[in-house]
């Protein structure tokens, strides 16, 4: 043992003198602090680890040591190179600030994707000297560098660095737009007659504005440097911010030119140089910027077609549906933005707010608020209103008044709340690149753009100001319109982002942050890899949003799982050989991988009984009492229906494996012994009931691997295995194959924590008695003096909920008719 710690030590110096140099490029002399190794003693003893199971051991030390290395030097290094961007913003003019930032942008990133390369040949070349004697899974381990990496630079970021980003695309999109001329257009051209005037001209920027012929200038070394940028940035994992900056500046300078040709001018149409310019500088930019994504080296002239982007041929297809969407979104925009601008301006000189927000609320009733449309997609419409009304009315009475009833007809539906944080945590909408703000994406990319806290969404405190300050921002106030709502101060109508007015639907982020619990359990309690990367970053984002307090039970999920895995491996290091599992033979603790929960931090599970085979419960007391010697005294507590099962089951003429619960491979292995059973039998052999048992087992039904039947009584129902293929009739299971394992989801949508509506009614029925007891005394009472009575003289539990919440409680007894609600009271039901 003391030999093995000496050259773990030995080791862990070797790696944090290496992380600079890849280890295939080390020469077999001495290293300055590598305790005395030589490169064939790396190569010794790492076989001499491994042979005694320490390759994870190995792997870790020096993933520890690249993460210390970022930590410590990489990255604060990295951020160093813009601790002077606030100074340089309020001390320069434009140009000095965009040359500053020309400078060092380029120069920082290349240094740190330098430094990073670096650490990933040393990681590879570590795999290639693992792979031979340990298990080792190379793309996993890079694919967890890679999140550290991101993880690290994202939370670390400074506030400003998106700023620093969107002023440098905005620099090089306008330098961008300067570099193409055009040809005189075709006479056959539609918009041509549309758009013949000098004046559109020289705000376009260019000699004419159709689609006719371009003609590209020279590729200058700046727009080369872009798009380094971009693929630099993109490798680090900022490729939303990178995203979000280029699209800004795209739909900034969009919105500009609009404005240019646009602005009170009524006898011409102006949508055609509008879209000309679209094509002719935002479309071309963003081929660049998407090609460098697709691997080009270099930026090539698009073709001169009227559809140019589509035929390039130097743009991968992932590319070209990227472009394609890029155009629909722009043009989409283009027509938004002469709209909204518009009727913003007739608003301004008509005051029909009152008629917008009636027709508005009556459109949304009879089209969007119907028991036909998906959560989702009234969520995804809500956020576009909430953009769209902000810029059409700055001071949000428009969009409070228009947005109360989509918050109402969301408050009545069930699967509101996991709808939200299923978009607030789904990264899938960002990992195509293509969105564009504005748009209806996932609302991942709205959790990382800001910081702001949602407690202090409503509050109306500001920092004091003095001077021309003070006096600037008193001549900018106005008074709220009549409209406005007086239980809302204006600052917070103005400062409430898209986040924090969707957890303002129910008043309370507790309710979020506990569903979110409840999901993340689910997504854990599937996980059989113990890969956490996705989720540790998504709970990042959350603590900064919602503050690390709400989110410490999901932090300690999170850790349980790294934990468990540590532990899993420990006891089989300590057990058997791994073996095949084959009928008759013995399985081991390498046919085990346990999940180690806290249970006072995560939420309640569902409670179900089942018998597991005996050859399972001697597995699991054999792991159980391994990990009581690893951890005394703490012991296991086995939830027996939780996880997942993989087996492999063999007919007559073909094999077929498969991952399902643990209930259902209960079920299907009581058929080894018996090919028939009734299921009142089976339900009583695997201590379930029968409704239960019917209902499991129809997965297997499915497959092809059991086939029903009724007996000669009425209600008898008997399962038999279909050993053939064609046997019973059924959906046939598959001919003889050894393909992958598939992955087979629960067919019932049981889940296996207790839902947030239960959990919820569990904790409101508390409260029942009270309730009915004031409505027996005084008759009758409105909604927020039972809110005030019950935090008053409710004290054990106390009583900590929300109105909406106790709104929606007392719908819920009025469901099962226990009140009534008439002339806005509530009554007891007769």
């Amino acid at each position: 043992m003391a030999q093995l710690r000496e050259i773990a030590q030995a080791w862990k110096i070797y790696c944090a003198s290496a992380l600079d140099s890849p280890i295939q490029q080390q020469r077999p002399g001495r290293r300055k602090g590598s305790a005395g190794f030589k490169g064939q003693d790396v190569s010794r003893s790492l076989r001499f680890l491994c042979e005694r199971g320490l390759g994870e051991v190995v792997m870790q030390h020096f993933m520890d040591e690249l993460e210390r290395s970022l930590k410590e030097n990489y990255i604060p290094e990295f951020w160093s190179h813009f601790t002077d961007f606030l100074s340089v913003k309020e001390n320069s003019d434009t140009k000095q600030l965009n040359e500053w930032i020309h400078s060092s942008l380029p120069v920082a990133l290349e240094k740190l994707c330098s430094k990073k390369v670096s650490q990933e040949d040393g990681l590879n070349a570590l795999i290639k000297a693992l792979e031979t004697n340990a298990s080792v899974n190379g793309s996993q381990i890079l694919t967890s560098h890679q999140t550290t990496v991101t993880a690290l630079l994202l939370t670390t970021s400074p506030s400003y660095f998106s700023d620093l980003l969107k002023l440098y695309f905005t620099a090089r999109l306008e330098e961008f737009s300067g570099s193409f001329r055009k040809r005189p257009c075709n006479s056959d051209d539609e918009d041509c007659e549309a758009s013949t005037d000098v004046e559109d001209m020289d705000v376009l920027g260019v000699e004419s504005p159709c689609k006719g012929e371009a003609e590209a200038t020279e590729v200058s070394e700046d727009s080369v440097s872009v798009r380094n940028v971009v693929k630099r940035l993109r490798d680090l994992g900022f490729a939303a911010l990178c995203e979000e900056a280029y699209a800004s500046a795209i739909l900034s300078l969009l919105k500009k030119k609009i404005y240019s040709i646009a602005d009170k001018r009524y006898e011409k149409p102006v949508l055609g140089p509008i879209r000309h310019w679209i094509e002719a500088v935002p479309m071309r930019f963003l081929s660049a910027i998407l090609e460098s994504s697709a691997g080009s080296s270099s930026l090539s002239p698009l073709p001169a077609t009227p559809s140019p982007l589509a035929s390039s041929s130097t743009l991968s297809d992932l590319s070209k549906e990227r472009i394609i969407r890029w155009r629909l979104r722009l043009q989409f925009f283009t027509y938004e933005t002469l709209a909204i601008e518009d009727l913003r301006q007739c608003l301004a000189n008509t005051g029909e707010h009152s008629k917008l927000v009636k027709s508005f609320r009556l459109a949304l009733k009879q089209r969007l608020l119907t028991a036909g449309a998906a959560t989702t997609d009234i969520l995804t419409q809500y956020v576009s209103t909430i953009k769209a009304l902000r810029t059409m009315d700055p001071t949000g009475v428009i969009l409070e008044a228009v947005g109360e009833p989509i918050r109402e007809y969301l408050r009545g539906r069930k699967d509101t709340i996991r709808c939200i944080v299923t978009m607030l945590t789904d990264d899938t909408a960002t990992t195509s690149g293509t969105t564009v703000a504005g748009g209806g994406e996932g609302l991942l990319e709205e959790l990382s753009r800001g910081t702001t806290t949602v407690e202090n969404a409503d509050s109306d405190e500001e920092g004091e100001l003095d001077g021309e300050e003070a006096w600037a921002a008193a001549q900018r106030w106005e008074p709220d319109p009549v409209e406005a709502d007086l239980s809302r101060t204006s600052k917070s109508r103005r400062s409430m982002d898209i986040i924090s007015m969707l957890v303002g639907i129910y008043g309370s982020k507790e309710l979020f942050v506990n569903e979110y619990r409840v999901m993340l359990a689910e997504k854990l309690l599937n996980k059989s890899d113990y890969d956490t990367d996705r989720e540790i970053r998504t709970l990042e984002l959350l603590k900064l949003r919602f503050g690390e307090n709400n989110m410490h039970s999901c932090e300690i999920m999170l850790k349980d799982l790294a934990d468990s895995k540590r532990i899993n491996s420990n006891i089989k290091a300590k057990g058997k050989p791994q073996e095949t599992f084959q009928k008759g033979e013995e399985l081991t603790l390498h046919n085990v991988d346990a999940t180690v929960i806290s249970s006072l931090f995560w939420p309640p599970f569902q409670t179900e009984t089942l018998q597991v085979p005996d050859f399972v419960d001697k597995l699991l007391d054999d792991y159980a009492q391994q990990y009581h010697t690893v951890k005394a005294p703490r012991k296991l507590q086995w939830k027996k229906h939780l996880g997942t099962v993989k087996l492999e089951l063999q007919f007559e003429d073909r094999s077929a494996q498969f991952v399902v619960s643990p209930m259902q491979a209960s079920i299907i292995l009581k058929f080894e012994s018996c090919s028939r059973w009734s299921a009142s039998e089976l339900a009583a052999a695997s201590g379930i009931p029968v409704t239960t048992l019917r209902r499991r087992i129809v997965l297997w039904i499915n497959q092809g691997v059991l086939v029903e039947s009724h007996g000669d009584k009425d209600g008898e129902v008997f399962y038999q295995v279909v050993e053939t293929i064609g046997d019973g009739g059924q959906r046939g299971a598959s001919a003889p194959t050894e393909a992958a394992v598939p992955l087979l989801e629960e067919e019932d949508g049981q889940s296996a924590v207790t839902p947030m509506e239960d959990q919820w009614q569990q904790e409101m029925n508390v409260y029942e008695s009270y309730i009915v007891g004031m409505l027996t005394n005084l008759e009758s009472l409105p909604l927020d003096r039972i809110h005030n009575m019950l935090k008053m003289f409710v004290s054990d539990p106390p009583y900590d909920k929300t109105l909406q919440q106790l709104q929606g409680f007392l719908g819920s007894l009025i469901a099962d008719e226990k009140l009534e609600f008439r002339e806005g009271v509530y009554r007891r039901k007769q």
